[in-house]
């Protein structure tokens, strides 16, 4: 089948509109008025399809990545086994706690060495976004210039404007979320490499790259957990295992 046949096809069936014309949003499940979002639709190396959505100035993917090939379509490696992940030192994905049908449903989650090589892990035109890229989504929603510099939890609504909203994914309570933006953030959980390595907070909690290091041995990420409506901002070690949501450049 022609591939572009797919592309114009999927994103007909997954984004509801062509990338160029985009479509809006009016009521949300409850009935109750939400802002009108602009969104259109990205293809990965893969051809998997991804809802994309315009917040402020910048256009977000909406899904976490899933893609197992970097631009090029070199592999990057499936490391599976708890040791070969802690010793990569290069590029590696994985699935929540090796689950393909949790990848399916939440993405794949990536050590940091991934998201920074130079064969691109992001579509054509996108890229991994950087500490700087997420303050300034941080402050559209609201987080003043000097609060989106601090570490640990920042701000009070402005992750819950970045949730999927119920408990269906998120467990209870999910704290102020209202997904107004269109991110929906999903709690994909992650893969930590201290003291031991294990997956974690599958349901309670999500964790995003930037391409930004805050030293030799850890980089910048944001998180979101079903406790509380705030964003954090964390220096983590580069290789753990966290989602990615591409930005455009």
């Amino acid at each position: 089948m022609n591939r572009y046949f797919v592309y114009i096809t999927s994103l007909i069936l997954l984004a509801g509109c062509l990338i160029l014309s985009g479509c809006e949003k009016e009521d949300d499940e409850e009935g109750k008025d939400q802002p009108k979002l602009e969104t259109g639709a990205i293809m990965d190396a893969e051809e998997n399809v991804y809802i994309t959505v315009r917040i402020g100035d910048q256009w977000w993917m909406a899904e976490n990545l899933r893609v197992t090939v970097y631009r090029d379509g070199t592999e990057i490696p499936n490391l599976q086994d708890d040791n070969d992940w802690l010793m990569a030192g290069k590029g590696a994905w994985v699935n929540y706690d090796n689950n393909e049908s949790i990848g399916k449903e939440f993405g794949a989650l990536y050590n940091w060495f991934t998201v920074v090589d130079e064969r691109g892990l992001c579509p054509d035109g996108w890229k991994v976004p950087s500490d700087e890229d997420w303050m300034e989504l941080e402050k559209y929603l609201g987080m003043s210039g000097e609060t989106v510099l601090l570490d640990g939890l920042r701000g009070s609504d402005e992750g819950g404007m970045l949730k999927d909203t119920g408990v269906q994914l998120w467990n209870h309570p999910n704290a102020g979320a209202t997904n107004e933006t269109g991110f929906t953030a999903l709690p994909a959980g992650s893969r930590q490499v201290e003291p031991i390595v294990f997956f974690e907070f599958l349901r309670d909690d999500t964790y995003y790259w930037t391409v930004s290091q805050s030293d030799e041995n850890s980089a910048w990420n944001r998180g979101l957990t079903f406790k509380t409506a705030g964003v954090f901002r964390y220096s983590a070690d580069k290789r753990n295992g966290y989602s990615v949501r591409c930005l455009k450049e």
